[in-house]
Formats: C-alpha cells, sequence, structure tokens
C-alpha cells in the first residue's frame, strides 16, 4: 500500500491496497472508512495511525439502530407466518458480527503493513550497524561483490534480498519491499548500484571516498582523467570500449563498462565508474560510446583542471618550505595507493582547503578501482614530479 516508501498511505491506496488483498469489494466505502481518521482529508496518514483507528473502530459494538417511539407500533405486530418470515431481512444481530469482521480485518491488515515497515527499520539499522564500521570503502565493495549472484556487475533486487535476509532471515516478503523503498529504489526497479547500497548503509565511508559537488560537479573531474588516461597511451574511447561492445551496438551496459574500466585499469574507483554511467544514461540501461566519447572531449580542457594543478603547485612549494617535499611526504608511506583522506590530511597540513575545494581536488586525484589514491601519478600530472 505504501507506494512513496514514506511509511504513509492515501484513501486510494488504503482502499485499493484492500481489494487487492480480498478484505474488501466496495472501493467508495473502503474510502469513506479512511476519510474518517483525523488529518485523512488533508493527505496521506502514518501507518499506525490508520491501524489505531481500524481497531478502534473494529472494537466498538454493533448495535441496532433504536427505532423512535413516535415511529413505533401502538400494537405488538401479528405474528409472522414461516412464508413471510423467511422473506424479512436477517435481524440485526445477525449482521453484527459481519458488519463488525470488516474493520477487524482492515485493522488487522494495516497493524501488518506497520509491522512490515518496523521490521524493515530494524533490519536496515543492522546493516549499517555492521557496514557502518568498515572503513575504507573497499571492504564494503567486497561484501557488495560476494552478495552479486548475477554478472550484472551490479545487485540484482534479488541478489540484495537474499543480502538482507543474512541479517533476519524470518523477514517477510512486504517488509522486503519496505527495504528496497528505503534504499532509494522505486518498486519497478531491479537493480540496486553500490553507490546507493553505500549511500544507504556507510554514507561516511562513501562521503570521505568519493565526495560530491553540487549538480554533480565532480563528473568533470573524472572525466576528464579519463580523457588524460586515453591521451598517455595513445587511445581513444571507441578503441578502448569498443572490443567490450559484444553486441555492436556502439553502446555499453553496465557490466561491460565495469568489465572494460577494470580489465584496461582505467584509473577511476568504482564509485565513479557508476557516476559516469548513470549520469550518461538516465535510465540505466546503455551508454553509447558516441555520447561518452563527446562527454570525455569536452572534459579536456575544463578551466577547473587547470585550478586543480595550481593549487598542488601551491600546497607542494609550501610544503617545500617547510622543509618537504609531497613526493617525499607520500614515499614515506611506501605505497604506491593510498586512501584519499591521507592525501587530504597532507594537503591540509599546508593550506586551508574547505570542503567544496576537497572534492573538486579528489575529483582529478587517479584512484584504483578499490578507492585508493594514486598519488605519484596525480603529482605528476600536477607538474611536481618528473618521473
Amino acid at each position: 500500500m505504501d507506494v512513496n516508501g514514506d511509511g504513509c498511505m492515501s484513501a486510494d491506496e488504503f482502499a485499493s491496497g484492500l481489494i487487492r488483498h480480498h478484505i474488501g469489494e466496495d472501493m467508495m466505502e473502503l474510502r469513506k472508512f479512511f476519510l474518517q481518521i483525523h488529518g485523512a482529508t488533508l493527505g496521506r496518514v502514518p501507518f499506525a495511525k490508520v491501524a489505531q483507528h481500524c481497531v478502534a473502530q473494529s472494537q466498538q459494538p454493533a448495535t441496532p439502530a433504536a427505532v423512535p417511539a413516535h415511529v413505533a407500533p401502538r400494537h405488538a405486530p401479528p405474528t409472522l407466518t414461516h412464508t413471510a418470515a423467511a422473506r424479512q431481512p436477517p435481524s440485526p444481530a445477525h449482521v453484527a458480527p459481519a458488519a463488525a469482521a470488516r474493520p477487524a480485518a482492515v485493522a488487522a491488515a494495516a497493524q501488518g503493513a506497520a509491522s512490515a515497515e518496523q521490521q524493515a527499520a530494524d533490519v536496515v539499522g543492522r546493516i549499517r550497524g555492521a557496514l557502518g564500521r568498515l572503513d575504507p570503502i573497499s571492504q564494503v565493495e567486497d561484501v557488495y561483490s560476494r552478495s552479486m549472484k548475477s554478472n550484472k556487475g551490479v545487485l540484482t533486487r534479488s541478489d540484495f534480498d537474499l543480502f538482507v535476509k543474512n541479517f533476519q532471515k524470518t523477514i517477510g516478503q512486504d517488509a522486503l519491499a519496505h527495504v528496497w523503498s528505503i534504499m532509494g529504489q522505486h518498486a519497478s526497479t531491479s537493480v540496486l548500484p553500490f553507490e546507493s547500497f553505500c549511500r544507504q548503509f556507510c554514507p561516511d565511508s562513501l562521503d570521505r571516498a568519493a565526495p560530491q559537488l553540487a549538480n554533480g560537479k565532480e563528473l568533470l573531474g573524472y572525466l576528464h582523467r579519463l580523457w588524460r588516461w586515453l591521451q598517455d597511451r595513445g587511445s581513444t574511447v571507441h578503441t578502448t570500449f569498443a572490443p567490450f561492445d559484444t553486441g555492436g551496438r556502439g553502446a555499453l551496459f553496465f557490466d561491460d563498462f565495469l568489465r572494460a574500466c577494470k580489465d584496461s585499469r582505467i584509473t577511476l574507483a568504482r564509485v565513479e565508474v557508476e557516476r559516469i554511467f548513470f549520469r550518461l544514461s538516465p535510465d540505466g540501461g546503455q551508454v553509447a560510446l558516441e555520447r561518452l566519447a563527446a562527454a570525455v572531449q569536452e572534459a579536456a580542457s575544463v578551466p577547473e583542471a587547470a585550478w586543480a594543478r595550481e593549487q598542488v603547485v601551491g600546497i607542494n612549494a609550501r610544503a617545500a618550505q617547510g622543509g618537504q617535499l609531497l613526493e617525499a611526504a607520500f614515499a614515506q608511506k611506501r605505497k604506491e595507493a593510498i586512501a584519499l583522506g591521507d592525501v587530504q590530511a597532507e594537503f591540509v597540513k599546508h593550506l586551508t582547503i574547505d570542503q567544496e575545494q576537497w572534492a573538486m581536488l579528489a575529483s582529478f586525484i587517479d584512484k584504483q578501482s578499490d578507492g585508493q589514491a594514486l598519488w605519484h601519478d596525480f603529482l605528476r600530472w600536477a607538474g611536481v614530479v618528473n618521473r
């Protein structure tokens, strides 16, 4: 009944839902019943409030209406013959149980919906408690990848349902539907991207690994890096991605696009790959190679790239004044790839950077698929190292 996934329902959703569950037949009567709830005429009503109203109505005794004195017969009516009695409508005593049963069934259905909603909230809370502690985000990606049973590159709805059941084996279908809506997915959606998975279960890890900007401006950095990667190898979008277009459609499904990025070792993190794909393919179906090529070319000379390089040059100069260049500071970690947070921590030692500036800088930092920063490649692009 909860079409919007907001824990509420309208009169039409209430009536159609009960009819669908064979609890009632008369749409108008069920709507009238719903509109008796305080505040129902103003819009959607919380499940709990609907359940309370239904329970209250089911507990009211069904009594026959009193006959007004001025219309009551002065004399007792004659005794009815058997045939005449058979033609009389059933007495109120016989009608009462049936009349009371309808709101009771409605109450049970509403309470069931409220229970499913609470069950969904409880299991989501448990999953957040488990995944929210994982850091870096590559640990969350391991959990996500192990839960995939298909080869689509993303969790299907059936995959996700099985994942949720690991935290509550007895969860029902209605509660699973609520969990799906909590994830921000429409009932007709069949897949759950990794970013959506992280956004609900480990938002802090996601924000650290892939900070966002207003209007998706971070994509400029991602696409510029893809352009730079292609330029360094004398390649193009078509020569790199076309081999993964097994259907010869001039377009890639997400699993093909993800595989192309991973197999080619393009320096984009998993979340960044998703953001590029779903931005260039709003319906989540396929991304056309022509559209991808145009977007990459457009990002080749964005002014934000020049700004990012200037910031790194300035930070490196300040670091030199302190006695240690950025290259030397990062080299002490003895790793080719380090956490993005380590890059930020080193930068802010030398320059105050607000969250928006950092998000823009981070979008231009080369990364492995697991989100770790390839600091040497980034410094070489910025011009502060020569090799």
